[in-house]
C-alpha cells in the first residue's frame, strides 16, 4: 500500500497482460463514515508506525512538558490552541484528569495538513515511577498501565461521526525507553532513561482541508478500578480545527 497525499489510500494493481497499471482508491470505512477523511484502522501502520510506536513517541514528549504546559498538571494554563507536532504528525493533547478542574477542554487550532493523532486514552508507566527499587520490574509496569484503562468507556467522534469499535484501538506498546529530561515534569519522575510501557486508545486520521471537529471523552466504570484511591477517570476534549493545505 502506498499513500499519496494525506487524504487517499491507494492500492496499485498492475495488469501485466495489458502492460498497464490500474489504480483503485478506497477509504477505510469499517470504523468510521466520515466523508473524505481517512480513519486508520487499529491494525494499520499509519505512515509506517504502529499504534504502540506512536504511543511511545507521544509519551516521551508528554512526560517532559513543563507543568504549565502539561494537561496533567493543576498548574496547566490552557491556551486557545494546543497540540504537539512530532515527526510531521499532529498530536492532540492528552488529558488524564485526576481532578475536576482538568476534565473539560476546548481548543481552536489552525494546523497544516498532516496526520492527526488522537490520544483518547493513555496510561504510561516507567521504572522511574517507583521509588522502591524492588518494585522496578516488568510485572509492576503491566499492572500500572492496566490500573484504569480496562475500566474506561471511551468515545471518539470526527465531524460528528462516532468511531465504532473504539475498544479495538486499545493497544499496549512493547517495552521501550522513556527519556526523562525535564526535572520539573508533572509526574515527578527522576531525570534518566527508564524502562517503560504505555497502554492506550489512539486514533490516526487524515483530514482534508477545511473546518473539522474532533471530540474524545472517557468515563470510568465504577466500582471496577484497580487503583481505588484515585478519582474516577472523566475527560471531555473538543477541538475545532482549520486544516490548511
Amino acid at each position: 500500500m502506498i499513500l499519496l497525499s494525506y487524504k487517499i489510500r491507494l492500492n496499485l494493481l498492475c495488469v501485466i497482460t495489458l502492460g498497464a497499471c490500474m489504480i483503485f482508491t478506497f477509504f477505510n470505512t469499517s470504523y468510521s463514515e466520515v466523508k473524505n477523511t481517512v480513519v486508520y484502522g487499529p491494525n494499520d501502520m499509519p505512515y509506517g508506525k504502529s499504534y504502540g510506536e506512536l504511543a511511545q513517541m507521544h509519551w516521551n514528549n508528554h512526560v517532559n512538558l513543563e507543568t504549565t504546559q502539561s494537561p496533567a498538571s493543576e498548574l496547566y494554563k490552557p491556551p486557545k490552541c494546543s497540540f504537539n507536532e512530532i515527526e510531521n504528525m499532529i498530536f492532540l493533547q492528552d488529558f488524564y484528569a485526576e481532578t475536576p478542574s482538568n476534565r473539560d477542554r476546548s481548543f481552536e487550532c489552525t494546523i497544516p495538513q498532516l496526520p492527526v493523532v488522537i490520544p483518547a486514552l493513555t496510561e504510561g508507566c516507567s521504572y522511574g515511577d517507583f521509588q522502591d527499587p524492588a518494585e522496578r520490574n516488568d510485572q509492576k509496569l503491566i499492572e500500572c498501565v492496566n490500573s484504569h484503562n480496562p475500566y474506561a468507556i471511551v468515545d471518539v467522534s470526527i465531524d460528528g461521526k462516532q468511531i465504532t469499535k473504539i475498544n479495538d484501538y486499545r493497544k499496549t506498546s512493547e517495552f521501550f525507553i522513556l527519556n526523562v529530561t525535564n526535572i520539573q515534569n508533572e509526574y515527578g519522575i527522576e531525570i534518566g532513561s527508564w524502562r517503560a510501557l504505555i497502554d492506550g486508545i489512539m486514533v490516526v486520521v487524515d483530514l482534508p482541508p477545511g473546518e473539522h471537529t474532533i471530540n474524545y471523552k472517557a468515563n470510568q466504570k465504577l466500582p471496577q478500578i484497580i487503583a481505588p484511591d484515585d478519582p474516577p477517570l472523566k475527560t471531555n476534549v473538543n477541538y475545532h480545527l482549520i486544516v490548511k493545505p
